[in-house]
C-alpha cells in the first residue's frame, strides 16, 4: 500500500522504500483526534485525497471538523465550485469546527451562502471567508447561530447584519475588513461580546450610523484601520462620535484620517498605542475638526507606556497648538516613537510640547532620518533630557550636515544620556568612517555611539 497523500508523503519523506507499508500502518493506527489534528493543517483538496490510502482512509476526510476551501487552489472556477458542493453534500453528520473559505464571489452568492449556513448548523468555533466581489453582498444570519463561534473573520465587500438574539457569547477574536455595517444592533451585538479579546476594523464601511459603540469588558487589543480613499467623502459627510470602553485595554492601533471623534474612556491598562494619520487630500476635509479629534484622542491616553506616533498627527496637533493645555501629563509614558520618513524637527513644536509632558520618557526613537537646526526649535530643554531618557535611536542616518548637527544637540542636550543607536546608510567603509566622525562628538561620560547598518541593508 504505497501512500500518495500530502500527510502520508510528508511523514514518510525520510523513509526508504520498504518501510513505506510499516509507516502507512502506523499512520492509520494513531487515534482519529491525532490524525484530524494533522489533516487540519492541510487544505480541504489535499485531504480528499487520504481517501486512496486504505478502507479506513476511504471515507476519512467526509468527517473532518477542520475545512479549508481556497479557489486559488483549482485551475477552473467550475472545478473549485462543484468541489465545495461535493464536500458538504457527502459530509457526514459530524459537526464542523472550523471553516476556511476564500474565493470570488460574482454570481454564486446564494450557493456561497448554503455553504457558510450548512458549516453554522453545528458547534463552529472558527469561521474565516474572504470573498472577493466588487458589490456587496448579504451574508447569512445563521454565521452567529452558533454560541460556540470564538473566532470570526471576514474579508469582504458585504452587508453584515446579526439578529438582536445571535449567541456571540463565546467570541473571543473578530478580524473585519471592507465590510459595511447598516444597523446600530448589528455593531451593538458583535462589538459588546462578553469575552471579545481582540478586534480589528479595516477600511470598513460605517454608512449613516452616527454613533458607534465599542463596549466589550475584556477587550485587550484594538486594531482601527478607517482609512480609505474611496470613500473618504462619504467619512466628511458625518459627524461620527466613536466610543471605546478602554477597561481592559492594553493595545490600540489606529490608521486614518481621524475625520471620526474617537472617544476613549477608562484605558488605564494601556501599554501600547500607534496612530498613524495620513495625509489629507483637498477633498473638504476640516484641518481643525481633524486636530480637535486628535487632542481628544491624545488627551485619552493618559496611562499610555509606549506611544508611536506619525508625523502628520504631529502636523495636526500643531494645528492647534493652544490645546495642549489641555493634555494631562504623560507620566507613564517611557518610550515614544515618529514614524515617518524624514522626519523635519524644527516643523513640529507639538513634538516638543508632547515631550515636555512626558517626564519618564527612557527610550526616543525615530524610525528614519532627522533633519533641522534642532536647537532653534526646542526652547526649553524637555526635563526627561537630564532625568530620564537613555536611549535615542535614529533609523536613518545618512551623514548630512544637517543631520551632524542634529544629532550633536541631542548629545548636548540629553545629559542622561546612555546609548545613542545609530542606523547608517552605506558599506561598511562608509559606515567606518561616519562612525569615526560621530565618536569624537562631545557626550556624557556614560554616552556611548552605536553604529549598526540602516535596515534595508540588514534586509
Amino acid at each position: 500500500m504505497e501512500p500518495t497523500s500530502v500527510v502520508a508523503q510528508a511523514i514518510c519523506k525520510n523513509l526508504s522504500d520498504n518501510q513505506h507499508v510499516t509507516h502507512s500502518s502506523w499512520l492509520c493506527d494513531l487515534p482519529d483526534a491525532v490524525l484530524y489534528h494533522i489533516l487540519s493543517f492541510l487544505p480541504m483538496k489535499d485531504v480528499v485525497t487520504t481517501s486512496i490510502l486504505s478502507k479506513k482512509w476511504q471515507y476519512f476526510w467526509a468527517s473532518v471538523p477542520n475545512l479549508e476551501f481556497c479557489e486559488s487552489d483549482f485551475s477552473e472556477r467550475s472545478l473549485f465550485m462543484n468541489f465545495v458542493d461535493r464536500a458538504f453534500i457527502f459530509r457526514d453528520r459530524s459537526s464542523i469546527r472550523a471553516l476556511s473559505l476564500s474565493c470570488k464571489v460574482r454570481r454564486d452568492a446564494p450557493r456561497i451562502n448554503a455553504w457558510i449556513t450548512a458549516a453554522a448548523r453545528g458547534d463552529l468555533v472558527e469561521l474565516s471567508l474572504n470573498l472577493q466581489d466588487n458589490e456587496p453582498i448579504t451574508l447569512p444570519c445563521r454565521i452567529f447561530g452558533s454560541g460556540a463561534l470564538n473566532k470570526f473573520e471576514l474579508n469582504s465587500s458585504c452587508i453584515l447584519r446579526s439578529h438582536s438574539s445571535a449567541c456571540l457569547s463565546s467570541l473571543k477574536v473578530v478580524s473585519l475588513t471592507r465590510v459595511t455595517f447598516v444597523d446600530d444592533s448589528s455593531i451593538r451585538n458583535l462589538f459588546s461580546s462578553p469575552l471579545l479579546e481582540e478586534l480589528s476594523i479595516k477600511h470598513c464601511k460605517w454608512m449613516n450610523l452616527k454613533s458607534v459603540s465599542i463596549s466589550a469588558p475584556k477587550l485587550m487589543k484594538l486594531s482601527i484601520d478607517d482609512y480609505d480613499g474611496d470613500f473618504l467623502e462619504e467619512c466628511v459627510s458625518y459627524d461620527r462620535q466613536i466610543e471605546i470602553d478602554g477597561t481592559s485595554l492594553t493595545s490600540l492601533f489606529y490608521r486614518g484620517e481621524l475625520i471620526n471623534r474617537y472617544c476613549l474612556r477608562s484605558a488605564y491598562q494601556l501599554v501600547e498605542v500607534e496612530i498613524s494619520t495620513s495625509d489629507h487630500p483637498a477633498l473638504g476635509v476640516k484641518f481643525d475638526l481633524v486636530a480637535k479629534n486628535s487632542y481628544e484622542l491624545l488627551g485619552s491616553l493618559s496611562s499610555v507606556k509606549s506611544l508611536t506616533l506619525s508625523e502628520v498627527f504631529l502636523e495636526d496637533l500643531g494645528r492647534r497648538i493652544q490645546l495642549f493645555d489641555a493634555i494631562p501629563v504623560l507620566s507613564m509614558m517611557t518610550k515614544l516613537k515618529v514614524t515617518e520618513e524624514y522626519f523635519t524637527l524644527v516643523d513640529y513644536p507639538a513634538f516638543f510640547m508632547l515631550l515636555r509632558r512626558s517626564p519618564n520618557i527612557h527610550t526616543l526613537e525615530f524610525a528614519e532620518a532627522l533633519d533641522s537646526a534642532y536647537t532653534e526649535s526646542m526652547g526649553e530643554v524637555p526635563l526627561c533630557f537630564s532625568t530620564q531618557l537613555k536611549k535615542i535611536e535614529i533609523g536613518t542616518f545618512c551623514a548630512t550636515s544637517n543631520e551632524f548637527s542634529v544629532v550633536k544637540a541631542l548629545l548636548k542636550a540629553a545629559t542622561a544620556l546612555e546609548e545613542m543607536v545609530m542606523h547608517v546608510k552605506g558599506d561598511n567603509m562608509d559606515r567606518d568612517a561616519i562612525s569615526k566622525k560621530l565618536m569624537v562628538l562631545p557626550r556624557g561620560l556614560n554616552c556611548r555611539i552605536i553604529v549598526v547598518p540602516d535596515r534595508e541593508t540588514q534586509a
